[in-house]
């Protein structure tokens, strides 16, 4: 048996299982660590690349009404350059930036080399690990991991194929 985890160049016809993550989930968890350490208001960017985990920060910004995003960037890829770009245009647009949203590592280092100076924190969903960049005690950035329920999906999935069962059954 072949089970697939977290890839968007294998074919969905290839393999015999595929384990997908919940981005929206780990958007909406590093969306609820900003707006805590933000203390629930302040001018925010959001940066996405395909959406990934967006639709779940959003729902937990539309909580704080307090929360204003204030620039909104949707990339289709992560261009280093483009986000670097964006951050310092932000620092001018937007004295009072609060924090930084952010889709995947390439995003939120762009942001970080820009931002990190500031203080500003910057959280980030993906599917990696859960990181937590500090700067004189302050939050600069998290992200949280599914890599560990990747596994053990994985692991339960192949045991199942294993057995001759269907992935239907419990």
């Amino acid at each position: 048996p072949v089970v697939v985890i977290e890839s968007s160049s294998v074919s969905t016809q290839l393999g015999d299982a595929h384990i997908l993550g919940d981005y929206d989930e780990a958007g909406a968890d590093t969306a609820q660590i900003l707006a805590d350490a933000i203390g629930g208001k302040g001018q925010i960017a959001v940066i996405d690349v395909k959406e990934s985990g967006l639709a779940g920060c959003m729902q937990v910004f539309d909580q704080y009404p307090e929360i204003e995003v204030v620039a909104h960037l949707s990339l289709g890829n992560s261009d280093y350059e483009t986000i670097k770009n964006a951050a310092q245009q932000w620092l001018a647009d937007y004295p009072g930036l609060a924090g930084v949203w952010t889709s995947n590592g390439l995003v939120s280092q762009g942001v970080l080399d820009v931002l990190a100076p500031y203080g500003i924190p910057v959280a980030e969903a993906r599917d990696g690990g859960m990181t937590v960049y500090m700067s004189d005690g302050a939050l600069l950035c998290t992200t949280v991991d599914m890599g560990t329920d990747y596994g053990i999906a994985a692991m339960q999935t192949m045991d199942q194929l294993l057995q001759g069962k269907s992935l239907a059954d419990p």
